[in-house]
């Protein structure tokens, strides 16, 4: 296992995600689906781009997205990366079928983990 140090975070405006289909539904909404990444980093002009999937997971009102997939480009390349933003008090299906739907999503904890393949 590696260690990258010293630690580095992401910048502020962290990640930029295509989800690769040509439509989503609410119904669909828990499906997983091929995705690219961008992911920007802090400390310098580099990104990340990670292709792989996206998938979401609803548990009471704890909602998780979870992007995986390896990086292809950039810092990192090579590497095996998954993010995981977790979202408290949200009700992702009901939203998503209400009038104004799945509207944002803000104050998730994110992890993010990088692992060499």
């Amino acid at each position: 296992m590696y260690t990258y140090l010293p630690c580095i975070g992401l910048a502020q405006a962290e990640s930029e995600t295509t989800i690769q289909t040509t439509t989503r539904s609410c119904a669909d909404l828990f499906s997983p689906a091929p995705a690219r990444t961008t992911l920007r980093w802090e400390d310098s002009a580099e990104t990340s781009v990670v292709d792989g999937t996206v998938f979401f997971a609803q548990v009471n009102s704890t909602l998780q997205i979870v992007r995986e997939g390896e990086v292809t480009a950039g810092r990192f390349e090579g590497n095996w990366m998954r993010r995981t933003v977790t979202y408290s008090g949200v009700d992702a299906l009901t939203e998503c079928m209400s009038e104004q739907g799945l509207q944002n999503l803000n104050n998730g904890i994110l992890e993010l983990l990088i692992t060499p393949v």
